[in-house]
């Protein structure tokens, strides 16, 4: 009962949609800018997800949580664990860092870059938002790596292999929102398992039993639409 919107009341006496727009942000290192664009694959050269692209992915299997869809809320879930695996391994890689510059005299400052790139994020879920947080973690750990190497306190190997480092648990958590398939599935074919549920298993894999009778969902899933509000979907 919890998960279910309480029932509509008329439309003339509705509010409208709250505004999702955080303040500007700015990034203060080519590599988060470059994390947030992305990069396509170019030949032999792999591409990977940017946080523009992971909001854009992630965005489908939030709209299609609300309408029942078991394997959307499995995937926000595991976008959701992902970030924040991901914000924990920074951290720690982070606090690793700041041990080993710590047997230095010199030590790096919080100076601002002197051109900095100004953002405006504007997503339609937090899922959204917690990417940008984790590209903004990046940024600021970046910024420090670069005033280590400008002070000599690493080489240029060094600073490659902690960027690198840094760079892939960025991306291993943007590459959560990858893989999704919209069959038009709900929990009503599940029960017994109908069609486009058996394709939805064979394509994104069995679903955890919490996740197929919705006692486990993402702490920040959108709320289940009651019957009446979901949407004609196109089985595929």
């Amino acid at each position: 009962m919890g998960n279910h919107a309480p029932m509509s009341i008329p439309a003339l006496l509705a509010p409208g949609p709250l505004p999702s727009r955080a303040q500007p942000v700015k990034l203060h290192t080519l590599q988060g800018v470059h994390l947030f664009l992305g990069q396509r694959r170019q030949g032999s050269r792999p591409g990977y997800p940017g946080l523009r692209q992971f909001a854009g992915n992630i965005a489908r299997p939030y709209r299609l949580a609300a309408q029942d869809d078991p394997w959307a809320d499995w995937w926000l879930i595991k976008a959701e664990a992902a970030l924040a695996q991901s914000t924990h391994d920074l951290a720690q890689l982070e606090a690793r860092l700041d041990h080993f510059l710590a047997q230095f005299p010199l030590v790096p400052d919080d100076s601002l870059a002197q051109k900095t790139t100004e953002m405006s994020f504007h997503f339609g879920t937090p899922y959204g938002y917690l990417g940008a947080m984790l590209l903004l973690q990046y940024d600021a750990y970046v910024q420090k790596l670069v005033q280590a190497r400008h002070l000599g306190l690493l080489d240029r190997q060094e600073l490659s292999r902690w960027i690198r480092n840094g760079r892939r648990m960025v991306i291993r958590a943007y590459l959560s929102s990858t893989g999704y398939h919209d069959l038009g599935v709900t929990r009503a074919d599940l029960q017994p398992l109908r069609g486009p549920a058996r394709a939805a298993a064979v394509k994104m894999g069995e679903l955890p039993q919490g996740v197929m009778d919705a006692s486990e969902r993402s702490r920040y899933a959108p709320t289940l639409m009651p019957m009446a509000h979901r949407e004609e979907r196109v089985r595929q």
